[in-house]
């Protein structure tokens, strides 16, 4: 296995030397698929044990199947319904690894995020005539502002872009990556037609957009899928979603600066959630 040295060495002699693969091999005396592999791991090799069995792993069968009836079961009783007759501390661990799986989702709960690991892009169009210039002014859909936010420290970015074109809008999101100086993981839009369109009944990336992505040495899945709005379907990857669309008898869509719901509308899709919610529970406690 490549030592730390080396694999320091090799990063160092390609970023900083710029050395070909096939130079490096020969200086360090190592393969040239060892230098690629050195080259694409995300951080120094480690000796990794492979963990030994636990006793515990007789009976998770059991165990899941109790808190498939009863997620909230204690693992004290759990013990005595399996006749545990080794540490009860060993066992709590389990249970508390696996019990998440089985409790329903918490409606009131607070997600949580890694550094780094998503920011969600909109447009604002702020509820102002902006002068231009020359006695000429612009509505806010003609001059939006293009926004970052990043879901771990909730920084916040914006900038006043020309138009919603592709080329403008393309430019603006480069400069508000580059004042973040790094780029997430996961960059979530809502819907933005430069970004994305449906074709055949699926969602799929611009053709600008892809190669923006790929110029800047990202890898783009053509085969990614979406709800159709907003990061659900990066959430329903991860837990059970309900989602659902719902009219609000305004004249104004959605973003618009006037979009003003009446009472009485924002009032069915509360019940419209609440009744998907409960249908949702009802589904997952028949599972």
């Amino acid at each position: 296995m490549l030592g730390v040295e080396d694999w320091a060495e090799v990063r160092r002699l390609r970023r900083a030397e710029q050395m070909s693969i096939s130079e490096i091999a020969r200086v360090l005396g190592i393969s040239r698929n060892t230098v690629r592999a050195a080259l694409a791991s995300d951080g120094p090799p480690k000796y990794v044990r492979k963990p030994a069995g636990s006793a515990v792993d007789v009976v998770e069968p059991r165990i899941r199947e109790l808190l498939r009836a009863y997620p909230r079961m204690p693992a004290t009783v759990i013990a005595e319904r399996i006749g545990w007759t080794r540490s009860i501390r060993t066992l709590s661990s389990r249970v508390a690894e696996l019990r998440p799986a089985y409790l329903p989702p918490d409606p009131a709960s607070r997600t949580s995020y890694v550094a780094g690991e998503i920011a969600q892009c909109d447009l604002w169009f702020p509820p102002i005539m902006l002068p231009v210039g020359f006695g000429q002014a612009r509505k806010p859909v003609q001059l939006p502002v293009l926004t970052m936010i990043a879901g771990y420290s909730r920084w916040l970015s914006a900038v006043l872009i020309p138009s919603r074109r592709a080329e403008d809008l393309f430019a603006g999101w480069w400069q508000l990556i580059e004042g973040l100086q790094a780029c997430p993981r996961v960059l979530v839009w809502d819907g933005e037609g430069a970004i994305g369109r449906w074709r055949a009944g699926k969602p799929e990336l611009t053709a600008g957009c892809q190669q923006l992505l790929r110029a800047a040495g990202f890898k783009v899945d053509t085969e990614f899928r979406s709800c159709g709005a907003d990061d659900f379907s990066y959430f329903s990857a991860v837990m059970p979603t309900v989602m659902m669309f719902a009219g609000s008898g305004t004249a104004e869509s959605l973003h618009h600066p006037r979009f003003l719901p009446s009472d009485d509308s924002v009032g069915q899709v509360a019940r419209a959630m609440l009744a998907g919610y409960l249908a949702g529970a009802s589904s997952l406690a028949e599972g």
